[in-house]
């Protein structure tokens, strides 16, 4: 009896030493030293019935066997079942990362998926580029789900169903997204294309109270610059320009490429009026005026965007752009001058 009881102690004390390991989850972990990575994977899949609550095989699974092939829904999958059973459970081996010791399978998990989310983005922008878009829009969904932290992927799928026109799946693409500069601003232009100019407003404000870089408040100030411009709001429009700090050769050209546009607008709102007005017999000097108005009212905002397209140039000399677009305008001022302005005020 003593023999055997001695026999059984012993038995034990070797499959303590062993970590009670199964055959199949050494066996895996050999065939990985070994490079033979179909037999490592269909051993740690066998090691997963036999040791289900052993966190470490889900976890060498995603980390030795689907990383290095690129297979990252099963890598997720994996590191997903790991954290089920136990964040805590104890590396074989401790390591450092930026002075932080990570020790157990929750700390590993984190870093891991922070350095094969990108890898994950870059694959899914080579697939857009590729014109892959279904293969891609996949791709940046498993993104989110890899490292939900991070907002790029949520404004990749954004992008993608603006493009299309899917509005709906646009919005629930970044329904969820952690809260950015970049986010909010999103946000602002939806309303602001919605013409909800004061929603859009909030939000580039929030954006405003958030952004640590002058470049995103310079972007922001132009964008409040613009969302009062489009409400007729001309004095909080230029208080808002006056506020953009680095003042360059593309902050003038968006500006002047506003004023254009908001120029071209009140241009076509005159033109308009002005032939509704020629139809009459004998049209009213009331009428007359607020033609002549609108064309005054385009002209000066003509002014104002050839102003800026000049000062682009002047920061940047070979800008053809905004040197074709200065020259277009000077003619475009001279023919509100000498065709409609004159030919308006002998009518008076």
């Amino acid at each position: 009896m003593k023999k055997i009881t001695g026999y059984s102690i012993g038995f034990v004390l070797i499959l303590f030493m062993l970590g009670c390991e199964s055959v199949e989850f050494r066996s895996a972990k050999m065939y990985v030293n070994e490079n033979n990575m179909e037999k490592a994977e269909e051993f740690f899949l066998k090691a997963l019935q036999t040791e289900p609550e052993n966190a470490l095989v889900p976890y060498l699974l995603a980390k030795d066997i689907y990383i290095p092939q690129s297979r990252w829904a099963e890598m997720n999958q994996m590191f997903n079942k790991a954290l089920e059973i136990n964040p805590d459970a104890k590396l074989p081996q401790f390591y450092r990362v930026n002075d932080e010791l990570i020790s157990t399978v929750g700390q590993a998990i984190k870093i891991q998926r922070q350095q094969e989310w990108s890898k994950i983005f870059n694959a899914g922008v080579n697939q857009l580029d590729s014109g892959e878009m279904e293969k891609a829009i996949e791709t940046f969904k498993l993104a989110v789900d890899v490292l939900p932290s991070d907002g790029k992927a949520y404004k990749a799928l954004y992008s993608i169903y603006m493009k299309r026109g899917d509005k709906e799946s646009a919005l629930k693409a970044i329904e969820n997204a952690p809260v950015d500069v970049d986010l909010l601003e999103l946000k602002g232009d939806l309303a602001k294309a919605d013409k909800d100019y004061d929603t859009a407003e909030s939000f580039y404000l929030k954006a405003l109270d958030i952004a640590t870089e002058s470049a995103d408040s310079d972007q922001l100030y132009l964008r409040l610059f613009e969302i009062k411009f489009l409400q007729d709001d001309y004095p909080a429009a230029e208080e808002y320009a006056g506020k953009i700090s680095d003042y360059n050769g593309d902050i003038a050209f968006n500006l002047g490429a506003l004023y254009h546009r908001m120029a071209i607008e009140k241009y076509n709102e005159a033109v308009d009026a002005y032939n509704e007005m020629i139809k009459m017999e004998q049209p009213e000097p009331a009428k007359v005026d607020q033609v002549i108005n609108l064309f005054s009212s385009s002209k000066g905002l003509f002014k104002k965007a050839r102003g800026y397209f000049q000062d682009a140039l002047s920061y940047n000399p070979d800008d053809n752009e905004s040197r074709r677009l200065a020259k277009d305008l000077k003619k475009k001022i001279r023919i509100i001058d000498d065709t409609f302005i004159q030919e308006l005020e002998s009518m008076q």
